[in-house]
């Protein structure tokens, strides 16, 4: 993110006036803009919501800007009482503060989505707005989508590689914390060792019969390093079946 020529402070300095809190204009933080091609590389699309909402999220989180997003930060009233006189108004420079730098949040939130997404936010006003949509789309508590997710994760690996099956795995998984119904570790290994495949039983077996558990990570590896000594066995097995049917057919050469 890049800021104004505005004072960097985080905190604005305030003056009070008849037990009035007024920010003053040179003292409000610096605007934060985002750069959504360096930093938010991944695009907002349908199938990525997990992804896409941990990478925005940090970057609130880095500048202190998550309140817009989640209403802990409102927005302050448009007009106040003179700094001179409390019985006339006088706009407020916090106000103006909040609203550009909601608009920016709102705008980073637009642009880093794909052309698919883009056209939701048409009628969002605020950044918060904007934000509520996005979850009441991709982040759907209901019952019945947690059942779709659950029941995805016991899907098998099949004719998939063990790269794209953990992947898929672990997508599954993102989307299940988000509706509140997360996985814990020990029961996605129990998923994984019974939907890995039936060539891979002499290493779910050792694996089942750790007295220790295994991460995520752990397991992928060890799968990966499984599936490439299977590869090779596969490849020796049709060397050597070429070899002795070239044999048999030609014994005397």
């Amino acid at each position: 993110m890049s800021t104004s020529s505005k004072s960097s402070s985080s905190t604005p300095d305030v003056v009070n006036t008849n037990n009035q809190t007024i920010p003053q204009l040179n003292d409000l933080p610096s605007l934060i803009t985002i750069n959504t091609v360096v930093q938010l590389p991944i695009k907002l699309a349908p199938h990525n919501f997990p992804s896409w909402r941990a990478q925005f999220t940090s970057l609130l989180t880095c500048h202190r800007l998550t309140g817009y997003i989640d209403g802990t930060m409102p927005c302050p009233p448009a007009i106040i009482p003179s700094e001179k006189d409390a019985t006339i108004s006088m706009s407020n420079p916090a106000f103006e503060h909040w609203v550009q730098q909601d608009q920016l949040l709102l705008h980073g939130i637009i642009a880093s989505a794909s052309e698919a997404v883009i056209p939701f936010f048409a009628s969002c006003s605020s950044s918060k707005a904007a934000w509520t949509k996005i979850n009441s789309m991709y982040a759907n508590k209901s019952r019945s989508r947690m059942m779709q997710l659950r029941e995805k994760l016991l899907q098998p690996k099949g004719s998939r590689s063990v790269q794209e099956y953990f992947q898929q795995i672990r997508h599954t998984t993102d989307e299940l914390a988000l509706v509140n119904s997360p996985v814990h570790e020990d029961e996605l290994v129990i998923h994984i060792l019974n939907g890995i495949g039936i060539e891979f039983r002499e290493i779910t077996a050792g694996i089942r019969a750790r007295e220790s558990a295994i991460g995520f990570e752990e397991l992928l590896d060890k799968m990966l390093d499984y599936d490439s000594f299977l590869k090779c066995q596969d490849s020796t097995n049709i060397a050597t079946h070429t070899t002795n049917a070239a044999f048999r057919k030609y014994p005397h050469d």
